[in-house]
């Protein structure tokens, strides 16, 4: 009914920084989510002095030092810590539990009787304060036990922790060491966490639904006395999932890419999963899909900008539940100029009837305003300036407006003032915008910068009689 947050070293606030909590998509045990809520001026003020409130040996070179609040990072170092007075030298730290333990290892085998260690001040809270100077005196008792699991956590088809009666190293990472039910439903990974906890994931073998009985070969870990455990069998009971994972959250990360994130690992993820549609209902081109547990990145061939809509249907959890149809909406910002050399244009009918040039600038371009697409003294063509001509010459916006076509007069069509047009006249353009409003870097193309080339014919190659009509 609690959660408690850290934010990274980074990221922390200052002391006495108001700042507001915002929270939203949390679900209770039968999903139904939380309205956003927003906590108001939070202030982040600490005024109390961390303490080191207890220490014990924890192997034949490690000492535990428990804290009364979370370190900083930064200041958990070797040189923080003594040990029988700067007798014996510090190996290295390591911070488990959210920083609020440290265990300090050491050169040397420690031996029956009593060692000192010493937390100092140069260790300091989140706030800058400091630990005050103390001083723990130990008696080192040889423990002969192998190592035992006591417990378990997080059980559910994936992914199962382990939680053992003291700090535990590991010997032997091969997947092999660890599996359920039988040899075969080997683990993916197990990795130690927290000291205490082995973290066994099973993405291609997962465990199955109910009772699980899960497998450590032996001697494959050992606690802190270089105990190495006999070979470990422990019942679990996986949660039953029966809820279909759900759409959490859609992040625009840009123009070509989006980001969504599920309420559970998904998977069985393939494009076809995936319709995303713009504002006049055509289909976008999806490039790639990626997934990583909760998230599924999407990248698309083309720059998106404006409104678009995506469906979702076919993704499952790891327990086989497929998620129900989802469509969600989103809007991405044009935030990209467009580019003259991207642009293309391509002569129809030259000095024929009908000469026309389409200019295709691959993107939904501003058809009114200052840099309008469809203004005709932005185009030169060749060394004909287009307004100035006599002839009448006509421009209109196609393809959603990604593209103009310009209808020209050739000699055929004007013998008095058309003119005749080839794929050498290339097209110097002034600056023009998108519909987004960005506008093209340079004030006007460079000399055949846009270049224009003639459209090729549409030949029958083959005929051939494929039914009776």
């Amino acid at each position: 009914m609690s959660v408690q947050f850290t934010l990274t070293d980074v990221n922390k606030a200052n002391q006495q920084e108001v700042i507001d909590v915002v929270v939203e998509d949390v679900k209770d045990v039968n999903s139904n989510k939380i309205s956003k809520t927003t906590t108001e001026d939070v202030a982040f003020i600490d005024t109390t002095l961390p303490e080191a409130i207890s220490a014990e040996v924890v192997g034949n070179d490690t000492i535990k030092v428990k804290f009364s609040e979370p370190l900083l990072s930064s200041t958990v170092q070797k040189g923080a810590f003594s040990v029988n007075d700067g007798k014996l030298y510090v190996k290295s730290v390591s911070a488990l539990n959210n920083n609020t333990e440290v265990n300090v290892v050491i050169y040397s085998k420690l031996t029956d009787g009593t060692v000192k260690i010493q937390a100092k001040n140069s260790l300091t809270d989140c706030a800058g304060f400091s630990v005050l100077n103390k001083s723990f005196e130990l008696d080192v008792v040889e423990d002969k036990d192998v190592p035992e699991i006591v417990d378990y956590k997080d059980a559910k088809p994936g992914e199962v922790t382990l939680i053992f009666n003291e700090d535990i190293e590991q010997l032997d990472a091969s997947t092999a060491k660890y599996y359920h039910t039988n040899t075969n439903n080997t683990v993916n990974s197990a990795t130690v966490q927290n000291g205490k906890e082995l973290k066994l994931v099973f993405t291609t073998n997962p465990l199955p639904e109910g009772t699980a009985y899960v497998y450590i070969e032996k001697e494959v870990i050992s606690d802190l006395w270089d105990n190495k455990n006999v070979k470990l069998q422990y019942k679990v009971e996986v949660t039953v999932d029966e809820l279909a994972p759900e759409l959490d959250k859609l992040e625009v990360k840009s123009e070509k890419q989006i980001k969504l994130t599920f309420d559970e690992d998904v998977t069985d993820v393939t494009k076809s999963d995936f319709d995303v549609l713009d504002g006049d209902g055509k289909e976008v081109n999806i490039r790639r899909v990626t997934v990583s547990g909760k998230e599924v990145t999407i990248d698309f061939y083309d720059n998106l900008s404006g409104v678009y809509t995506i469906v979702i249907e076919g993704i499952k959890d790891n327990s086989d539940n497929t998620i129900a149809k989802t469509t969600q909406e989103f809007k991405v910002d044009d935030l990209t100029a467009p580019d003259f050399a991207s642009f293309e244009a391509k002569l129809y009918n030259a000095g024929a009837a009908d000469q026309k040039i389409k200019v295709d600038f691959k993107e939904k371009m501003a058809t009114d305003g200052k840099y309008s697409v469809l203004d005709l003294e932005n185009y030169k063509v060749g060394s004909y300036s287009l307004a100035k001509l006599d002839c009448d010459v006509t421009i209109v916006a196609v393809n959603d407006g990604k593209s103009v076509e310009i209808t020209i007069p050739s000699k055929v069509d004007d013998s008095d003032d058309g003119v005749d047009l080839t794929a050498a006249d290339d097209i110097t353009l002034a600056r023009v915008a998108d519909a987004a409003g960005n506008y093209t870097q340079a004030l006007a193309s460079t000399n055949g910068q846009i270049n224009v080339v003639s459209a090729g014919n549409v030949t029958v190659s083959k005929v051939e009689a494929t039914g009776t009509k």
